[in-house]
């Protein structure tokens, strides 16, 4: 029940302000909202550029890599232990039920902010609300239903409830804490809900709650503070990714960019706090 009303208030407050545009006398769309073969056309463009475009890396692009390598590496270092023995000294029951319901929006309650986004497109013929909607699909198949999964079969992190501690890895043994699919999820569709709406207020909520169900999972213990940064990251550059490569396409200038949309993993083994490195740019 917590779920579904805080899932509930999120699609309100993200969506009343299309939904009162909406309700002003408007002229008919020129162009459906949504047509299969323009998810087709996007879907597979998006493929391509998305997990493709490291193989057009430039010398910005491997510099943003090690920014981001950088990033997951020191979080290990530094937070990855202190974090959850915080996290664990402070476990409650309330706090537990909490956690349990802000993780909802890195799986099922995502979607159900996505669902929202889609009704709002189809019923009041708002295309933007529809392009938000089929984006944020798109890039949750590509950074959690693809990416983040592989990386945690080829990684083999133990997960912190393990006891295994955090640089245990055994690559392709089942072990799946690196990186974080929930906040993979949950940065992707933040990312693409930010990207088509440039509101400050926005962006705020939107990341807000991503880096929340990034707190949540670990103050169940099934994260390391690493892996939460690494699938932020991850999820971030996908989601921004699939919207300019999608942009493009609306717009007919073609998928592809000088740039690209880019996504790397490169595991790192270290002593105390590793992991691997997870960057992306588009």
């Amino acid at each position: 029940m917590i779920r579904r009303a805080v899932a509930a208030a999120l699609a309100v407050v993200l969506l009343a302000p299309r939904l009162l545009e909406a309700a002003d006398p408007a002229p008919p769309a020129a162009q459906p909202v949504f047509t299969w073969d323009e998810a087709g056309a996007v879907a597979l463009a998006d493929a391509k550029e998305v997990l493709l475009a490291p193989l057009h890396w430039d010398g910005n692009d491997w510099l943003k890599f090690g920014g981001a390598g950088a990033a997951v590496v020191a979080t290990g270092f530094a937070l990855d232990h202190w974090l959850r023995d915080a996290s664990q000294r402070s476990r409650t029951t309330s706090r537990d039920d909490v956690a349990t319901a802000i993780q909802c929006f890195g799986a099922g309650c995502s979607f159900a902010v996505l669902g929202g986004f889609a009704v709002v497109g189809l019923a009041a013929h708002d295309r933007e609300a529809m392009n938000v909607a089929v984006d944020g699909v798109l890039a949750s198949a590509i950074a959690a239903g693809i990416v983040a999964p592989v990386s945690k079969l080829v990684v083999g992190r133990a997960r912190p409830n393990a006891d295994l501690g955090s640089s245990h890895f055994a690559p392709f043994s089942g072990d799946a804490s690196f990186p974080s699919g929930h906040a993979t999820q949950a940065f992707a569709v933040a990312s693409v809900v930010a990207a088509h709406d440039g509101r400050l207020w926005v962006k705020i909520v939107s990341f807000g709650l991503a880096g929340s169900v990034g707190l949540a999972r670990i103050h169940v213990d099934a994260h390391w503070a690493s892996d939460v940064v690494a699938g932020g990251i991850l999820g971030t550059a996908v989601g921004a990714g699939v919207v300019a490569v999608n942009e493009r396409i609306r717009s007919g200038r073609g998928a592809s960019s000088s740039g690209g949309a880019v996504v790397s993993l490169v595991p790192v083994l270290l002593r105390r706090g590793g992991g691997a490195t997870v960057a992306a740019s588009f």
